[in-house]
């Protein structure tokens, strides 16, 4: 599961740039200014976060199969953020390529990745502490 958390760690932090650069534009003059940055904070980590949260879905999908790991809440968290992400990834590209494209579905999918990572991070916060929790106890 290694490969799971490093991957969420990713996705999140990938997120996390994205909307450090786009929610206070929105909030203060309700729009984003396409202008220099813009590739290096948006695209390029939105280009990043897509994969490897499939990736991650993926690993964490097939290691909650391991009858250890279903009982860990905060691993659940995680799982079900990426599995979010990807179905909100889907809706806005079904959207996209399968109805008249007006480019309001490019602008929902970095809220898309916000929504989804939110509980993939929370759910690594959790896994840390409680990780954290166990190491401290002696167990």
């Amino acid at each position: 599961m290694n490969a799971f958390k490093v991957c969420s760690a990713i996705s999140v932090l990938c997120t996390l740039v994205i909307c450090v650069y786009i929610v206070p534009p929105i909030v203060v003059q309700g729009h984003v200014d396409v202008a220099s940055g813009f590739e290096m904070f948006v695209v390029m980590p939105t280009l990043v976060a897509i994969p490897v949260s499939l990736v991650a879905a993926v690993i964490g999908v097939f290691g909650l199969r391991a009858p250890e790991r279903r009982r860990s809440a905060p691993l659940l968290c995680a799982v079900f953020g990426q599995i979010v992400t990807w179905a909100g990834i889907v809706a806005v590209f079904v959207w996209a390529f399968g109805f008249a494209s007006t480019g309001w579905e490019l602008i929902t999918l970095p809220f898309v990745l916000l929504v989804g990572q939110s509980f993939v991070g929370v759910g690594l916060l959790l896994l840390r502490r409680v990780n954290r929790l166990a190491a401290g106890s002696g167990t």
